[in-house]
C-alpha cells in the first residue's frame, strides 16, 4: 500500500497531487501532530474532505527516537505499507535519517517535492490552496498565527526566512484546495509558547478548532 506522511500542512498537500489514493499516515505526540501541533479531529476533517483514509501513529509527548521508530515500524506492518512519500524539500539530514529508517523497515521512500525551488512552490501553493499558519518560531512571532498564506504573508517574512518555512520558521493547516470536496473553517483559540528540541528554538502554536455546531 502507498502512504503519505501527512502533517496537515501545505507541503504534504502539494505532495498529495503526485500520488493516487494514498493512506494518510499521521504521527501524534501527546495527542497532537508532531511539528504542526494539530488535534486529530482537524486531520480527520481534512481526510474526510479529501475522501482519503487516515491512520494515526499515537506516541507519548516528546517520544524518544526508539519509540518514534518503533511506532512507525508497527504502522508500516499494520497497514501493509510498502511505499511512503515525504514532502521534504531540501534538508539533507532529515532525508538521510528517513531513508535509513525506511531501509531498516523494508519500505520504499518517495520524495515528490525534493529540490523544488521554494519561492516558486510558495507561489504555486497560494494560487491553488488556502492554509493558515498554525506554528511559528520566534523569528516570526505569535502575530503570524492564524494568518492565511498569501503574497502579503510571504512579504512579511524575515529576509532570511525560507518562503516555505522549510527551516522550521512556520507550519500550516490546509483548509481548501484541489481534491477538497468542501472548504474547512477553523477558529483560532489560545496560543502557546514552547521550546522545539529539534530546531533548538522556541515556537508558538495556536489551538485551531473546528467550529462547534449550535
Amino acid at each position: 500500500m502507498d502512504a503519505l506522511a501527512w502533517s496537515g500542512g501545505k507541503d504534504a498537500a502539494l505532495a498529495l497531487r503526485e500520488l493516487e489514493d494514498p493512506l494518510l499516515l499521521c504521527v501524534l505526540a501527546g495527542g497532537r501532530t508532531r511539528g504542526h501541533r494539530l488535534l486529530p479531529e482537524l486531520i480527520r476533517a481534512q481526510a474526510d474532505a479529501l475522501g482519503l483514509r487516515v491512520a494515526f501513529v499515537d506516541l507519548p509527548e516528546n517520544p524518544s527516537n526508539d519509540a518514534y521508530e518503533q511506532g512507525l515500524a508497527d504502522a508500516f506492518g499494520e497497514h501493509d505499507i510498502d511505499r511512503i512519500a515525504y514532502a521534504d524539500l531540501f534538508v539533507e539530514p532529515i532525508r538521510e535519517y528517513r531513508e535509513g529508517l525506511l531501509a531498516r523497515c523494508g519500505v520504499e521512500g518517495v520524495w515528490p517535492l525534493w529540490g523544488r525551488d521554494t519561492e516558486a512552490l510558495f507561489d504555486e501553493f497560494v494560487a491553488e490552496y488556502r492554509a493558515v499558519a498554525c506554528v511559528v518560531d520566534d523569528s516570526l512571532g505569535p502575530a503570524f498565527l492564524g494568518r492565511e498564506l498569501s503574497p502579503d504573508f510571504r512579504a512579511d517574512l524575515p529576509p532570511d526566512a525560507d518562503p516555505c518555512g522549510e527551516n522550521g520558521e512556520y507550519h500550516t493547516f490546509v483548509t481548501d484546495g484541489p481534491g477538497f470536496a468542501e472548504a474547512l473553517s477553523v477558529e483560532v483559540g489560545d496560543t502557546h509558547r514552547e521550546h522545539n528540541d529539534h530546531t533548538g528554538r522556541h515556537q508558538h502554536y495556536a489551538d485551531l478548532r473546528l467550529p462547534q455546531p449550535f
